[in-house]
């Protein structure tokens, strides 16, 4: 019973066709291979900002403790460099919230606007209406392959549709 059960999932078809594979995550590489990049520079930069405050405001604490020629506790360091710490550190990683929103809105832009146009398009085709010019692309949009084959369609028809009314 187990066994049919078993049969009857493996060869559906609709089973096999719904599974996601990893293969599949990878369908635009160079949007994936620029995305990644990105977030991951930001927060590699944002990681040695963080590490780099801590440093100084420890080694100024110490330096300042040491100026004074008091014997220096780890404990009191600690203490005395915790609020400068929270405040910078909160610092660092607003900003870099804010850049990677920023980062992340500039670079959706260059997903979102080919989109738009490549929608304009078919809703002119599902109107009936061929439209005149080629869908033209920014330097540095993505989706690029797209709109070009988009444009070799659209010629196509625009040749039908000159040889039809000839």
């Amino acid at each position: 019973m187990a066994d049919e059960n078993q049969v009857k999932t493996e060869s559906s078809p609709a089973s096999s066709r719904d599974r996601r594979t990893i293969g599949g995550l990878f369908v635009n590489k160079q949007l994936l291979k620029r995305y990644v990049i990105l977030v991951v520079a930001i927060t590699m930069i944002s990681s040695c900002l963080i590490g780099f405050v801590i440093h100084q405001t420890i080694k100024q604490s110490l330096e300042n403790e040491a100026r004074r020629g008091s014997k220096v506790s780890v404990y009191e360091v600690l203490m005395d460099v915790n609020s400068v710490l929270l405040i910078r550190v909160f610092l660092i990683l607003f900003v870099s919230v804010l850049v990677t929103g920023v980062a992340g809105i500039l670079f959706l832009h260059r997903i979102a606007g080919p989109l738009y146009r490549i929608r304009g398009v078919l809703k002119s085709l599902a109107d009936g209406k061929i439209p005149e010019k080629d869908v033209k692309l920014r330097e540095g949009d993505f989706f690029i392959e797209v709109v070009d084959e988009l444009n070799r369609a659209l010629k196509k028809l625009r040749e039908e549709r000159k040889s039809q009314h000839s």
